[in-house]
């Protein structure tokens, strides 16, 4: 899960890390990704944030629980509750920008296979899943991350076309400074 900010005030940064989710991303408001929902709040006042926490109709219980847990930090220590801390150890708070968010995209269609969770670092290079034959089985090629970052994102349908999206790596500005490597 991540909080994401679109055109924030220093106010919706400072509360961003009250959630105590791992990462922060912000993009401008004229970014083609935010929401019209968004868009039509921001006139209203008060703070805005949209939190990405898994994939549409696929229930991933670990992501749930985590947003839970941040989404009850969050109340505790805006002063809407009292007395209720569930968040244990937080991580540290990484802040990125829409042009720190790394897709990576398959170059052939069959289907996907990871191991790794997401939300956990990856270095530019390592082996992010495996693309298999639909008919034979056989691995057609191998995803790599083309940054180090944090895997924030990973594909869970199999099945895909050539040129879906099957990662999203939020890279900090030294990887990208560095041509991937951190």
């Amino acid at each position: 899960p991540q909080v994401w900010l679109s055109a924030p005030s220093d106010d919706e940064r400072a509360s961003a890390c009250l959630f105590g989710l791992p990462a922060v991303v912000e993009q401008s408001a004229d970014d083609e990704n935010v929401g019209e929902l968004l868009r039509a709040w921001r006139p209203e006042g008060g703070e805005n944030f949209v939190i990405y926490a898994g994939q549409t109709g696929a229930l991933q219980t670990r992501h749930c629980e985590t947003l839970f847990r941040s989404l009850a930090a969050f109340l505790d220590r805006t002063g809407m509750i009292g007395g209720l801390r569930l968040v244990e150890d937080e991580e540290d708070l990484h802040y990125f920008d829409r042009r720190q968010v790394c897709d990576v995209r398959v170059e052939q269609s069959g289907l996907f296979s990871s191991v790794l969770d997401v939300g956990r670092w990856v270095r530019a290079g390592e082996e992010l899943g495996q693309v298999y034959d639909s008919f034979t089985g056989k691995v057609r090629m191998r995803i790599t991350a083309p940054v180090a970052g944090l895997l924030a994102g990973l594909r869970r349908q199999p099945l895909f076309c050539e040129g879906n999206l099957v990662a999203r790596i939020l890279a900090p500005a030294a990887a990208l400074r560095s041509g991937g490597a951190v």
